[in-house]
């Protein structure tokens, strides 16, 4: 490998970690100087490498509510690729709008 790679590319690099190494891909990732594509549905790890963060977290510990952004965010969605400026926040409250949608879609279907 590379001794010193300007890009990592990760896609679904948590699914199988456990906590501890989860919690050490996070430390890994905030020192690291070059650019990171995460794909990832771990909000937690987003949150972590975007927002910055320093030390372990737990599951329900909120991440750079008061630290500047080190990233962006990006959503890929029915094959358009948009920049989400609200972060992390932003990609929740879209996809807690989306199944609130669904829900009621699937109420209403049932219902009939």
């Amino acid at each position: 490998m590379w001794d010193h790679p300007h890009l990592l590319i990760l896609d679904e690099i948590s699914t199988h970690l456990d906590f501890d190494s989860v919690n050490a891909l996070k430390e890994a990732l905030v020192d690291y100087d070059g650019a990171v594509v995460l794909v990832s549905h771990d909000r937690y790890l987003v949150r972590w490498v975007v927002e910055g963060g320093d030390g372990e977290c737990s599951d329900d510990e909120e991440i750079g509510s008061e630290t500047e952004r080190r990233g962006d965010v990006y959503l890929l969605h029915d094959k358009s690729l948009r920049k989400l400026e609200g972060g992390v926040d932003e990609l929740e409250e879209e996809l807690y709008v989306r199944l609130e949608s669904t829900r009621i879609l699937k109420e209403s279907q049932t219902s009939k």
